[in-house]
This record gives structure tokens, C-alpha cells and sequence, in this order.
């Protein structure tokens, strides 16, 4: 019975196959989602059809008719070289000059022009999978999984995401449950840092100004000896809130 309420959460995505600690995870290279493409798009290998690169760019979740590119997932699939400091402002350089004359309209022109500029100009394609953020669907999906192992109730839900999932040890381990899932968190490990930032794509401070204000509120309430359910709650609420965290906006139900 599917949640008749939207829960929105953190999100993370991932695929793979067999059994997997980390759950619904989605780990793909840009060779993948091309071999995809040619499949769906029935390409010869050597070949590559108009809309292709748009293609790959969905299958790897950067990229959306409505909101285009998604640059920071996007970015992990090209390696620029260590001593090129201005990779980031010459792509985006590259982006604004070529789509400026392309009608809003023509997606596939605009996806080939995205997949050119990182190409040439931020760095070479990795070839090692990398994180895909997570879709709706599949976050409902960790957010129904959970709840019914832990026996939670639709209204109950909606009052945990109202309050946070703070108001009760239950209510707690259910977000705990959500972001394990999610391949967002671990109790031996904490947060994955790289994972939360990746996510959303798009954020108003450095990644390393990022990762060191999550550090240090993480470590300040692990000094706190809290219970493993009221820790990742907590590190979910206070480390990551909305607006400065990876997918980390307001949780509302709506049943």
C-alpha cells in the first residue's frame, strides 16, 4: 500500500546488483549510461544519435528538461587535472557562451553542449561508478520500507515528519532507518560526506567549508553519547539543515 503522503527527506540514489550495504544506492559511470543510450536509442556503437548525451545525462540523474544540469553529480564523472585551479569557471564559461543563442526548447542540443563543455574543458571521463541522486520514487521508497518495518502508521508519519522525527525513540529510528537506506549514513561511520554533497548539486558554500561545519557539529554530538538512533537524527536535524546540507529541505506529509 503505497504512502498516500509525500515524505521529503535527504535523498541519495544507487543501484547494484546482488546484496549491498548500501542499500538504494545507484552507482554508474558515463560508459554505462552511453551503452544504455545506444540500447534505448538503438545507436551502432560507433555511432552517436542527437540526443544521446541528454540521454546519458538522465540515466545518471544531472539532468532534468525543467532545471537542465545538475553540475555538481554532474562534475564527479570528469577528473581535472590538479593543476588546473579555474576547470570550474571555464566550463561554466563555456556553458554560458554555447547555450545562449539555443532556443529553451531544444533539450537535446542543450544536453550535447553540457556533456562538450565538461568534456573539453573540465576535465577527462572517470570511469570509475559514481553516485546518481536519488528519484522520488525511490525515496518514497526507503521512506514506505522503513515504515512498515518498524509497523508505522500514515498518521503517525505525518507527525514525525512535522516534528523532525524527533519526538519520540520510535519516531527517531525511523529516520535513522530512512538515511541507512538511503546509503546516506551508517552507525559506525556516521554521515557519508561526499554522498550528502553530491545529492542536491548545488550549494551556497565550498565543498571544503561544507565538509569541515558538518565535521565539527558532527563531532560535537558524538561527544554527547547519545543512543545510535537519537545520534542520526540529531546529525540529520542539526549538521545538515535545510538550505546548507545535500537534500536536507523541510519534511512534510501531506495525508
Amino acid at each position: 500500500e503505497l504512502l498516500r503522503g509525500l515524505l521529503v527527506v535527504l535523498l541519495l540514489v544507487g543501484f547494484s546488483a546482488g546484496a549491498s550495504p548500501d542499500h538504494k544506492i545507484v552507482l554508474k559511470t558515463l560508459q554505462q549510461a552511453e551503452f544504455e543510450c545506444k540500447q534505448i536509442l538503438r545507436v551502432p556503437s560507433s555511432e552517436e544519435a542527437p540526443c544521446e548525451p541528454r540521454c546519458e545525462e538522465i540515466l545518471l540523474r544531472t539532468w532534468t528538461d525543467c532545471n537542465g544540469l545538475g553540475s555538481i553529480p554532474y562534475g564527479r564523472h570528469f577528473q581535472p587535472d590538479p593543476t588546473d585551479s579555474d576547470f570550474i569557471n571555464r566550463t561554466q564559461h563555456c556553458l554560458d557562451s554555447a547555450l545562449a543563442g539555443v532556443p529553451g526548447q531544444d533539450v537535446c542540443c542543450q544536453g550535447r553542449i553540457a556533456f562538450q563543455c565538461y568534456r573539453d574543458q573540465y576535465g577527462n571521463p572517470v570511469h570509475v561508478p559514481q553516485l546518481a541522486p536519488m528519484s522520488d520514487i525511490l525515496v518514497r521508497s526507503t521512506i514506505e520500507d522503513c515504515a512498515r518495518l518498524l509497523q508505522i502508521e500514515d498518521l503517525e508519519l505525518m507527525l514525525y515528519g512535522l516534528t523532525h522525527f524527533d519526538m519520540s525513540a520510535k519516531s527517531r529510528s525511523l529516520l535513522r532507518c530512512i538515511v541507512i537506506r538511503q546509503g546516506l549514513y551508517s552507525d559506525e561511520h556516521g554521515p557519508d560526506l561526499d554522498r550528502m554533497f553530491v545529492q542536491c548539486g548545488g550549494y551556497d558554500i565550498d565543498e571544503q567549508v561544507f565538509r569541515e561545519n558538518a565535521e565539527y557539529c558532527i563531532e560535537s554530538l558524538r561527544s554527547q553519547c547519545l543512543d545510535n538512533a537519537t545520534l542520526a537524527t540529531r546529525i540529520t536535524n542539526y549538521c545538515f539543515p535545510p538550505g546548507v546540507g545535500p537534500g536536507t529541505i523541510p519534511l512534510i506529509g501531506t495525508l
